[in-house]
């Protein structure tokens, strides 16, 4: 009796190992700003639905961020470390600038973040940036390409995690700006 317990422990253990192994999530968090009260009506300003969903997934050590088609109203979006930000595709997709903004519409502020921004249009009014690379301690001084000159930054890594495919920034003062 005392050895059937002890197998029947040791199966249940061995079980529950397997089991716990196969739940893992394959793939970082998705998460849509619809679950965060969006509209992609064009009319609702949906940047605290989607900087939500952001800093949620920041919180979580990144994801992705999957806009629907729609035109999605924001005024500016500061984008997180590991967090993409995919919709529908160029033109099924859109994040347009409220009027009358000042900030710009993308800010990255750490570029040496895992990120992507893809399959979207990123509209503007005429001013500021589309997608704004904002300096962090990164940059050298009046460098305009997206790797540190510091000595200890490996050259050879660098944007090798950043990726903006199949995105029209237009109506901006500058689509891409980097400080």
């Amino acid at each position: 009796m005392r050895y059937r317990i002890l197998i029947l422990f040791l199966l249940l253990s061995l079980s529950s190992l397997t089991f716990r192994a196969v739940s893992q999530p394959a793939e970082r968090g998705v998460l849509y700003p619809e679950q965060f009260g969006a509209k992609a009506n064009g009319l609702h300003d949906d940047t605290h639905a989607i900087q939500l969903a952001i800093d949620s997934l920041v919180k979580i050590g990144g994801g992705t961020v999957r806009l629907g088609t729609g035109t999605y109203l924001v005024t500016s979006i500061r984008l997180g470390q590991k967090v993409s930000v995919v919709g529908n595709g160029n033109g099924a997709t859109i994040i347009k600038q409220a009027k009358g903004q000042k900030a710009h519409c993308l800010i990255v502020k750490d570029i040496a973040a895992a990120l992507k921004i893809a399959d979207l249009t990123i509209l503007g009014e005429k001013v500021n940036r589309g997608i704004f690379f904002e300096q962090s301690g990164g940059f050298g001084e009046n460098q305009h390409y997206l790797y540190s000159n510091t000595s200890n930054w490996d050259k050879s890594q660098a944007c090798k995690w950043i990726t903006i495919d199949n995105v029209c920034v237009y109506k901006f003062e500058t689509g891409l700006f980097i400080r």
